[in-house]
């Protein structure tokens, strides 16, 4: 099997920071779904004795999580500016990596978008 060419690498980095930056977004939701339990006071008895420790556990989790959206967004351009050099650059690359090189920008393009 040959070595994978540099923008099937390029495309599979910048596909992966994509479902981070979604991985990401669903823990942030997940968390504070927790921390709005928690405040509400909808929790069972056995937690009731710490709930001010985890509520301050969970606040502290989600600001983490919010902490890496600006780390991604960079990380996410620097992927989208090194595959679209390398896409101008290869006259080697064949038809599926083109296109699967584009279709990675577009996603990339459609998150940063969302971010904004």
């Amino acid at each position: 099997m040959p070595a994978p060419s540099q923008i099937s690498i390029a495309t599979s980095s910048l596909n992966r920071l994509v479902k981070e930056v979604g991985s990401y977004h669903k823990e942030s939701s997940q968390q504070q779904a927790r921390i709005a339990k928690l405040e509400s006071g909808d929790i069972g008895e056995h937690e009731e004795d710490n709930a001010e420790f985890v509520l301050k556990q969970e606040k502290r989790a989600l600001e983490e999580t919010k902490a890496m959206f600006p780390q991604l967004k960079t990380k996410i351009e620097d992927g989208q500016s090194r595959l679209q050099t390398q896409l101008d650059s290869s006259s080697e690359a064949t038809p599926e990596e083109v296109t699967k090189a584009k279709e990675a920008l577009d996603g990339a393009s459609t998150i940063l978008n969302e971010a904004a």
